[in-house]
């Protein structure tokens, strides 16, 4: 929704994801960073706002733009948290993994807190962030991953869920075909957050509680059946 907003000149992306025209989609997705392709979004007119001012003097205008940030939470291979990391943030629109020249370097460096989580500032037209994750001198690079902002798909699809259950260190497979792998990985979510033990994606308090564990959905926030088709699943 920020990159729609960015594109179409809007300052703030609320001012079309809270517009009546989309509560349906909004009612359907919850979150407006988790859209699918084929999803209707609409574009309400941008309305101008005219001031009068006296000439002849310097008048000052502030304009409130809205921003954009990343937030995500390191983990080790045994699910603790990664404490008091200091991560190297680039950020910016680029293409093959090795294309780092458009990407700009987050100031301040961010550093992990008690749960393994930073946030930082980042345009609102980033697609493609790398984090530098350092090692204890803050100087050498001890690992570093790629994230793609804006492409993760609602947590009631099929794709979604794997995505998320990877990101989580459960392994779901990466393909549409991995659907045995994906029914593994659902399992051991709810084995290791005290679900019943069924292993279908269909599941609502399943895939609910993963939205929640993940961090995308709120607490008070929910997504219903039926499962959403993604572009690769059709």
């Amino acid at each position: 929704m920020l990159s729609i907003a960015e594109r179409e000149t809007f300052l703030d992306y609320r001012s079309i994801w809270n517009d009546p025209l989309n509560a349906t989609l909004k009612r359907l997705r919850v979150n407006p960073f988790c859209l699918v392709p084929k999803d209707v979004v609409q574009i309400i007119d941008v309305q101008p706002k005219r001031e009068t001012k006296p000439t002849q003097v310097v008048n000052t205008f502030t304009i409130a733009i809205g921003d954009a940030a990343l937030r995500l939470k390191l983990l080790d291979a045994n699910g603790r948290p990664l404490i008091q990391k200091t991560c190297r943030v680039l950020s910016g629109r680029f293409g093959p993994p090795t294309d780092l020249k458009s990407l700009r370097t987050a100031t301040p460096t961010p550093v992990t807190d008690a749960t393994g989580l930073f946030e930082v500032d980042i345009a609102r037209d980033a697609t493609d962030a790398k984090i530098e994750v350092l090692a204890d001198d803050d100087t050498t690079v001890e690992f570093d991953v790629r994230v793609r902002i804006g492409f993760l798909p609602p947590v009631n699809s099929l794709a979604g869920q794997r995505a998320r259950l990877n990101q989580l260190g459960i392994y779901a497979g990466f393909a549409a075909s991995d659907t045995d792998q994906l029914h593994w990985a659902i399992e051991e979510f709810e084995h290791l957050h005290g679900l019943p033990l069924k292993g279908r994606s269909d599941n609502a308090i399943f895939f609910n509680k993963l939205g929640h564990i993940h961090g995308d959905l709120l607490a008070s926030e929910s997504l219903t059946l039926p499962l959403v088709a993604t572009e690769a699943e059709t």
